[in-house]
């Protein structure tokens, strides 16, 4: 058993590392490199930002909504993953070299390709993790398990507040892997033949 402060904690040290690491890949990076596609196919380092923000659109309201109207937690509480939480937290994993363990369509309203990636997907990715970094701040006076929050493929179904939070996070995660690998495949591609 993790109590809910540990919990929280651990999260916001993954999404403080995670966003440490977007800064640092994408600092002083030209903008058109940020847009290259690898030429293996897939999505732009700011593709990969823009289907990010596109979640962050759905979940950062819902995260905020369900901390403002939450149930109040108890001094010490623990916290348990539900079952439906868990399995979608554990859909996002990686392999230790960081590819997805499994497939996993994007549907078309999330789908950068289809909607579009603006130029300001990197300043509105920075924008939502500096909020999510309060929204779980916020959430340290909130019941995580008896809290509950829609997912957004089908927001009728609701999922244990600390369940949303890690799946999150998480899928921030399989795309920072994906946001390296492409970084990878770009400057190799642009590097190609050089002595």
């Amino acid at each position: 058993m993790i109590t809910q402060n540990d919990f929280l904690a651990e999260l916001r040290q993954r999404l403080e590392t995670l966003t440490q690491t977007i800064a640092q890949i994408t600092h002083d990076q030209d903008l058109s490199v940020l847009r290259k596609h690898p030429a293996s196919g897939g999505w732009s380092v700011l593709d990969c930002l823009e289907h990010l923000n596109l979640y962050s659109d759905f979940y950062l309201p819902a995260f905020q909504k369900a901390i403002h109207r939450g149930k109040t937690r108890s001094s010490g509480a623990t916290y348990r993953a539900g079952w439906l939480g868990a399995y979608f937290v554990k859909s996002m994993a990686t392999t230790p070299q960081g590819m997805p363990v499994g497939p996993m369509k994007t549907f078309k309203d999330k789908n950068p390709s289809l909607v579009g990636t603006p130029s300001d997907a990197l300043a509105r990715f920075q924008e939502q993790h500096q909020e999510l970094l309060q929204l779980l701040d916020a959430a340290t006076a909130t019941d995580l398990q008896r809290t509950r929050v829609p997912i957004s493929i089908a927001p009728w179904l609701r999922i244990q507040l600390g369940d949303g939070l890690h799946f999150f996070i998480s899928h921030e995660e399989r795309h920072l892997a994906q946001i390296q690998r492409t970084l990878a495949e770009v400057f190799a591609g642009q590097f190609a033949g050089t002595p």
